[in-house]
């Protein structure tokens, strides 16, 4: 289904931006891409957070729950007769994930942060890149280079504002054509070696392969670990102190969630944005600490705040009416 800029990403919700007097908060960031998990799933009873859930404990190999665009137009979890068995009724919790609970304790939560768009992995890489999604179900067919359509790379481009995807294999920025050019492309390995030496770009995006992600049903364990990796490498990095990370998730992945999202913009089979709540972190040297962001934000945000802090035109309407992250910042 071929659906309008318009239609597919209406305007956001939220507050404009408003010039900050103060030194920017970050000189570079770092964007990490998981997938397939809900706010509740991961982070149901988080002190201070609006996560709940009475559903059992998940395993770490989970059963890949229904989660295209039927599934999402159905609600958070694909319900039949009320079977609290299926893979999308169970969470995990602080002992299962010590690392993104340490985190969320030691730096900023985002409570109110929605997938983009009521649809599976691929339409949500669109949006949180800021590019208009031509369907609203994952595509067929290889992706890399695939799409010569405006994104945030373009905006990136213009400014002279430095970029890489260091790519373990999920096709987020490679979808791109923009991201064929010589350097733009890098192993995650890379990343590592770039924050040891201080040479990590302005903006950089980390994406794992499919069994690093936390895709359901690869292990939750394992995917934390390789997070992990990165956050340890940039600590001892230094660049930690002027740079910011954002880890985020694509999508809800068909697991249970207690909000409702808000609606915006309609397809002719139902509401289109925007999606399902998924976890946020926001880290860095000048993160707020030990916060909880109640302020509604989704993946028009991600774009919002490399566009207003580096100065760049907005990709589109959604980011440019988005609330942008700089408030998780002291």
């Amino acid at each position: 289904m071929k659906l309008s800029r318009r239609a597919v990403l209406a305007t956001a919700a939220g507050l404009p931006f408003a010039a900050r007097a103060a030194a920017p908060p970050f000189e570079r960031l770092v964007v990490v891409l998981r997938e397939n998990h809900s706010f509740d799933n991961y982070f149901a009873g988080f002190p201070g957070a609006d996560g709940q859930s009475g559903d059992p404990p998940c395993p770490d190999h989970v059963p890949d729950p229904p989660h295209n665009r039927a599934a999402a137009l159905a609600g958070p979890v694909v319900r039949r007769k009320a079977d609290q068995s299926l893979p999308g009724y169970c969470r995990y919790s602080e002992d299962r994930l010590p690392s993104y609970w340490a985190w969320a304790r030691e730096f900023t939560l985002c409570d109110r942060y929605f997938a983009e768009l009521l649809a599976p992995s691929v339409p949500n890489y669109f949006a949180l890149m800021g590019a208009e999604a031509p369907e609203l179900d994952n595509p067929s067919g290889r992706l890399e280079g695939r799409f010569d359509i405006p994104s945030v790379l373009d905006r990136l481009n213009a400014g002279g504002v430095s970029w890489r995807n260091y790519n373990g294999g999920i096709a987020l920025v490679s979808m791109f054509r923009a991201a064929m050019a010589p350097g733009r492309l890098a192993p995650v390995e890379q990343f590592i070696a770039d924050a040891a030496s201080g040479t990590l770009p302005a903006v950089s995006w980390v994406t794992s392969s499919l069994a690093d992600s936390e895709h359901p049903p690869y292990s939750v364990a394992r995917g934390e670990a390789w997070t992990a990796r990165l956050v340890d490498a940039l600590r001892a990095s230094p660049l930690w102190p002027t740079t910011a990370v954002v880890i985020v998730w694509d999508e809800w992945g068909g697991f249970n969630d207690h909000v409702v999202p808000p609606h915006a913009g309609l397809a002719s089979d139902g509401p289109v944005r925007l999606g399902f709540r998924v976890p946020c972190l926001v880290m860095g040297g000048r993160a707020r600490r030990g916060y909880v962001s109640h302020r509604q934000y989704s993946h028009a945000s991600v774009v919002a705040t490399i566009c207003r802090r580096f100065a760049l035109r907005a990709v589109g309407d959604a980011d440019r009416a988005a609330n942008d992250l700089l408030d998780c910042f002291a």
